[in-house]
């Protein structure tokens, strides 16, 4: 109806002056996670260890039916390796169902070849509930250094 308005009277205004109409947006974002990832380390990881990690997977939303954790290393997954608590090599782990105000526990063990202080592993987990899909997501800060620096001076 305003554009046949505008249509009828177009005479009326001059070109420079027209009368511009915005459309609206619908921006559809994720909801926001209601699953909080809590982990438990003691640092730092030393070189060629196998660092145990204890993630915690507490949820207190609605009730998740499956998930899939992803485990990686910001710089490169090549320099940092996650293992089961069986030592079999993985990158992800599977969520499984957790009900609203419960947690899971699952024991991760971070292995690194090379020294790097400023160590980070990325914790990406995608769940599903009843209603939607989400992301929730956590940066693990884990330094690896050296065992031992073991010098030897003889004195004659």
């Amino acid at each position: 109806l305003y554009d046949h308005y505008l249509a009828l009277n177009f005479h009326h205004y001059k070109r420079s002056s027209l009368i511009q109409v915005e459309r609206s947006k619908i921006i559809i974002n994720d909801p926001e996670p209601l699953l909080e990832i809590q982990t438990c380390h003691l640092p730092p990881a030393l070189v060629h260890e196998y660092y145990r990690i204890e993630l915690t997977m507490y949820n207190s939303g609605d009730k998740i039916k499956n998930g899939l954790i992803k485990l990686s290393c910001a710089e490169s997954i090549e320099d940092i390796f996650c293992f089961t608590d069986r030592f079999v090599p993985t990158n992800q782990l599977t969520l499984g169902s957790i009900n609203k105000n419960e947690s899971k526990k699952f024991t991760i063990f971070a292995y690194s070849p090379v020294m790097d202080p400023n160590r980070l592993l990325n914790i990406h987990t995608k769940y599903t509930t009843e209603s939607y899909e989400t992301v929730a997501e956590k940066q693990l800060p884990i330094p690896v250094e050296q065992p031992f620096v073991a010098r030897l001076t003889f004195y004659s």
